[in-house]
């Protein structure tokens, strides 16, 4: 077994949703087409990948199935996109003269969202979730993993990790693509809240596609 756990966490591919650029958190959008092609083309075998967990919701679950067609794959319930609330299903032109929405347009970090999450909510869910990740895949005795999520997940997660590196919205995400990540193995036991925050160098971080 390697001396490090290697995640690569990867986007989606386009929804319906995605398409007609709706907020589209928990809203169960599939795959359209178009995202289905792009997924096809993509080949990630160099990423040696051994156990796949995945988002609940269907548009992960069918990403990783076309990316990872042989492996099982493991449904991480916390890994779900933000609850958006009242706002799920709809676009910027439907929520734009609603004033508690352009508060939340203005940080989404404070204000809360109706019916919804708020951020803290949602980067603790995302936290756990990612630690049920660290603890299956010690489980497993697994050296590199994909997780397959949304983008916001993902911007949470490198934002958490690396706060000097760039804002939540300068990480770039695109669909079917995301960020491989390292972790020496042994700061993975014991507290391993606090190792998300602060195991893991910068320097680890690489684009995947």
């Amino acid at each position: 077994m390697a001396s490090r756990l290697v995640i690569s966490l990867l986007r989606h591919g386009m929804t319906i949703g995605n398409e007609r650029r709706e907020y589209i958190g928990w809203t169960d959008s599939p795959l359209s087409v178009h995202g289905k092609s792009q997924l096809q083309m993509k080949n990630y075998t160099d990423l040696k990948t051994q156990i796949v967990f995945s988002s609940p919701l269907q548009r992960c679950v069918e990403t990783a199935a076309i990316l990872f067609p042989n492996k099982k794959i493991i449904k991480i319930e916390e890994l779900k996109e933000m609850n958006f609330g009242a706002w799920e299903a709809k676009t910027y032109n439907e929520l734009q003269d609603i004033p508690a929405y352009r508060k939340w347009l203005d940080d989404i970090f404070t204000q809360p969202i109706e019916r919804g999450e708020t951020y803290k909510q949602f980067s603790e869910r995302i936290a756990l979730g990612l630690h049920n990740v660290y603890r299956l895949s010690l489980e497993k005795k697994t050296d590199r993993a994909a997780v397959v999520t949304h983008g916001g997940v993902i911007r949470n997660i490198l934002h958490t990790l690396f706060p000097e590196e760039k804002s939540f919205f300068d990480w770039e995400i695109p669909y079917g693509a995301g960020y491989e990540i390292t972790w020496p193995r042994e700061k993975l036991r014991g507290d391993e809240r606090q190792c998300t925050l602060l195991a893991v160098a910068p320097t680890m971080v690489k684009q995947i596609g």
